[in-house]
């Protein structure tokens, strides 16, 4: 990641799921790593349809 270019600016694309239900939620957005801690700090972010969305 530190050899990208700043205007490179990368898209996380997060989940939940389990053995019973499948997934059961994704979304998608842009987010910061805080380097002190490692905590992950969202800017925007928005559901995704998922298969039983459809």
């Amino acid at each position: 990641m530190e050899l990208l270019p700043e205007e490179v600016q990368p898209v996380l694309v997060t989940y939940a799921c389990s053995m019973e239900k499948g997934v059961m939620r994704i979304e998608w957005g842009s987010a910061e790593l805080r380097r002190e801690d490692r905590y992950l700090i969202w800017h925007r972010h928005e559901p995704l349809p998922t298969r039983a969305g459809f």
